[in-house]
């Protein structure tokens, strides 16, 4: 299982990289109201970018604002996939 880092961030909960696999897990903090069909909390998604490289990935974890840098090197430049962590 990948472990992640806790990050500060508004929006990101933790990052986690796999170097055997050169992908990037970002998970999103869950939304602020509970489901509104269970009541239950929700859980904040997990996408997993693949062709990711060590030095990227670094650079995202030490990162002054996770989020900026996520929005300006991540999204839309590399695929993301929802993934479920056990």
């Amino acid at each position: 299982m990948i472990q992640l880092t806790t990050v500060v961030s508004s929006n990101i909960k933790a990052i986690g990289f796999d170097p055997a696999s050169s992908s990037l897990f970002v998970e999103f903090k869950p939304p602020a109201k509970p489901d509104p069909e269970t009541g239950l909390p929700r859980k904040g998604k997990v996408i997993v970018y693949r062709g990711i490289t060590k030095d990227l990935a670094q650079r995202f974890l030490n990162a002054p604002s996770v989020g900026t840098f996520y929005h300006a090197e991540i999204r839309g430049k590399y695929l993301g996939e929802e993934v479920e962590l056990d």
